[in-house]
């Protein structure tokens, strides 16, 4: 069992996605630890990931960042549907593929510096995400926040694995 690690706000960093950022997040998008969490979780081919990636970086309703630890690249996170009129947005994250190498508590801290980017936008009053419902650790941790579930939606990904009911939630 890993020890719980208190860590030093300076520590970290949320930074803007780049363009020589590509490579990593596909790296990161085509774990399995990762994938396995995800709505899709086949293996993303580079020509999906260069047009997804190159979406990404021209969207004007949507951020991607990029979590440090000490200058070094350990997550993603992405803030999507930026909605100025309805106040809202969603997100979603990811650590690296070497998750497994890292202190206890790393999501915790992307999670904190997330909530603290979205609610810089003026406009933003409300932070939505949605979760597969056997992703118990992340709904936990998204509670942990504030989180409210908002219902459930039954059936609702079909994947090569089954067929999964998603938990939508909102801070």
């Amino acid at each position: 069992m890993r020890d719980r690690v208190a860590f030093r706000e300076n520590d970290f960093l949320l930074r803007k996605m780049k363009g020589n950022d590509i490579w990593m997040v596909l790296q990161w998008r085509n774990a399995e630890s990762n994938r396995h969490f995800m709505y899709n979780n086949r293996e993303i081919s580079e020509g999906e990931h260069r047009k997804w990636f190159s979406h990404a970086m021209e969207q004007q309703d949507a951020e991607y960042f990029i979590f440090e630890n000490r200058g070094a690249p350990i997550g993603f996170v992405s803030i999507t549907n930026i909605n100025e009129q309805h106040a809202r947005c969603s997100w979603a994250f990811n650590l690296s593929d070497k998750r497994d190498s890292f202190p206890k508590g790393l999501g915790a801290v992307m999670e904190l510096l997330a909530i603290e980017v979205m609610f810089q936008h003026s406009s933003i009053e409300k932070i939505c995400c949605e979760v597969l419902d056997f992703n118990v650790g992340v709904i936990r941790l998204h509670k942990r926040f504030g989180f409210k579930e908002e219902g459930v939606f039954k059936r609702h990904i079909r994947r090569n694995d089954g067929v999964f009911d998603v938990i939508p939630l909102a801070l």
